[in-house]
């Protein structure tokens, strides 16, 4: 009977310790980034909290961001850029045109350089997941009304536009979704790869990392200083892209480099040749 109680009692305080682990918000975003029935943006609010804890402003605002939208000047994540196709709706003579694809060199002169078939979702992730919802996704690009307009005027007289728009396929969507939270589940390895055991909260630095990790891919270059004989410390940089062991003379610049040398080489004979036929 003793042995049986002592061995509850062991369980019990198992499963608290385990709680108490699990209680940590960097555990909850993970249970929640792992758990597809939970929103992407329960996740991500937890992200909030963590940046404001661990005093990453990189965390916080990323995940601002992918909460309430890319405005602006913000610069968005290569993840959430998709093709879609442009599309109209019109008449033309007696027939009515529906999800018609068009080339974007059919716009308007001024609008070619703006609107292409790559578009990119600033929207929030709750706007996100509602669309994916939706089995036909019609995005209208900036000022649809007034190139439409200007389509109409520049266009014959027995065709008429009545919406140009994106046609973005639900499964890009769900793709994207996918995405971010893969994005999540790799911003929590990150962290617990930077994290001691003990640790309920990442450093500033170590959320900054993985956050430059999730956006970019790359990890950032990492400065380990070595002790020595002497005492001095040796500073060691390890570059994560290997960009230190490319030779200088390699790689794009130096390719263009030699490429220019040859052809100033080139204009140099010729004006050689040029000047010795004038003599002559």
């Amino acid at each position: 009977m003793t042995d049986r109680l002592g061995s509850a009692v062991g369980a019990l305080s198992d499963n608290g310790r385990m709680t108490g682990r699990a209680e940590t918000l960097v555990a909850q975003i993970e249970r929640d980034a792992l758990d597809d029935s939970v929103p992407i943006a329960t996740a991500l609010r937890k992200c909030v909290v963590l940046g404001g804890k661990s005093g990453s402003e990189d965390l916080r605002d990323w995940a601002t961001r992918e909460l309430q939208g890319y405005h602006g000047q913000d610069s968005l994540p290569d993840y959430r850029v998709i093709s879609a196709p442009l599309m109209v709706d019109g008449v033309a003579g007696n027939t009515k045109v529906t999800h018609q694809q068009i080339p974007p060199s059919s716009l308007p002169d001024f609008a070619r350089e703006h609107i292409s078939e790559t578009l990119e979702l600033r929207d929030g992730i709750g706007s996100l997941e509602a669309l994916a919802q939706q089995d036909q996704i019609r995005l209208s690009p900036p000022m649809a009304a007034d190139l439409t307009r200007v389509m109409n005027s520049e266009g014959g007289p027995h065709q008429h536009v009545i919406s140009l728009y994106w046609s973005v396929s639900p499964s890009a969507l769900r793709g994207v979704l996918d995405q971010i939270r893969t994005a999540l589940t790799q911003l929590v390895a990150e962290l617990q790869a930077n994290m001691a055991a003990p640790e309920e909260l990442p450093s500033a630095d170590a959320a900054d990392r993985a956050v430059h990790v999730v956006v970019t891919g790359d990890r950032p270059n990492v400065m380990v200083t070595t002790a020595q004989a002497d005492g001095a410390g040796a500073v060691a940089v390890a570059d994560t892209d290997n960009k230190s062991e490319r030779s200088p003379e390699s790689g794009f610049w130096t390719r263009w480099r030699k490429i220019g040398a040859f052809i100033v080489g080139l204009a140099t004979v010729a004006g050689a040749v040029a000047a010795f036929l004038q003599l002559h």
